[in-house]
């Protein structure tokens, strides 16, 4: 038996307010909140915030969970096609599948 996790995801930022870079505390916020759309079974659009170090002068995002930098698909919807392929669909039957659940799939 084969059990596999699909990840979540939120739509609430972490609190989150250490420098990734130099690691101290304390970042100050340096945007208001913004929504992303992004491509999930359940959620539309996930919150970031630019966040800005006093101490090195760098800012970096701070973004809800269950989106990496740069994906426009949710973790979640990765691993349901990742799912749906350990089950014998094609890439084409998969790709074919997720619209069905109002999803892009590319």
């Amino acid at each position: 038996m084969i059990r596999y996790i699909v990840p979540s995801v939120s739509s609430r930022l972490k609190s989150e307010s250490r420098c990734p870079f130099c690691n101290r505390s304390n970042g100050s916020i340096h945007s208001s909140i913004q929504y992303r759309g992004i491509s999930d079974v359940k959620i539309m659009s996930v919150p970031r915030r630019r966040i800005k170090c006093p101490w090195c002068q760098t800012t970096w995002t701070v973004r809800g969970q269950g989106v990496g930098h740069g994906r426009q698909r949710s973790d979640r919807l990765r691993a349901i096609g990742v799912v749906l392929y350990m089950f014998g669909l094609s890439y084409r039957n998969v790709e074919k599948f997720l619209p069905l659940l109002d999803c892009r799939a590319s």
